[in-house]
């Protein structure tokens, strides 16, 4: 699997990426926001570990526990597993069982609420928010910036 994980802590991101990599993982490593932006729309990745609290959820410190642990034994990665937390309109949509309701970081960022329906799906009510976003940036200049290299 390729996996894309956005951390700024580089020893955070360092102890993902060597578990992630020794679990027979292709892994590439963001970190910030602006360059995890740039490689997941750029990239063809299966999933991504997005450094992005979730306010009501607990997440382990994954330098306390194991990952396997954190995926399967802790409440914030259970609770959006499977389709019973879901409501309207991914609770009926025929797509459920192939995106499990979509990205809960998309929807707290965008929506304001993890279980919002991901607004990525045209069905959200919030779809407009990246309709809008889309509509910027298609306009937007782009301007060159220097780099230094310490």
């Amino acid at each position: 699997m390729r996996v894309l994980v956005i951390e700024d802590d580089a020893q955070t991101a360092a102890y993902m990426v060597k578990g992630l990599t020794e679990a027979g993982h292709t892994v590439d490593h963001a970190p910030n926001g602006r360059d995890g932006l740039f490689l997941g729309t750029s990239g063809d990745y299966d999933a991504m570990v997005i450094d992005r609290m979730l306010p009501g959820l607990d997440f382990p410190n994954v330098r306390q526990t194991t990952v396997r642990q954190a995926w399967y034994d802790s409440d914030g990665f259970n609770r959006f597993r499977g389709t019973g937390w879901m409501k309207e309109p991914c609770a009926s949509c025929d797509e459920r069982e192939k995106d499990f309701g979509g990205c809960r970081c998309q929807a707290l960022a965008l929506a304001g609420r993890a279980t919002a329906a991901d607004p990525v799906c045209e069905l959200s009510p919030f779809h407009h928010v990246l309709e809008v976003a889309a509509q910027e940036a298609a306009v937007a200049t782009l301007a060159p910036r220097r780099i230094s290299v310490a």
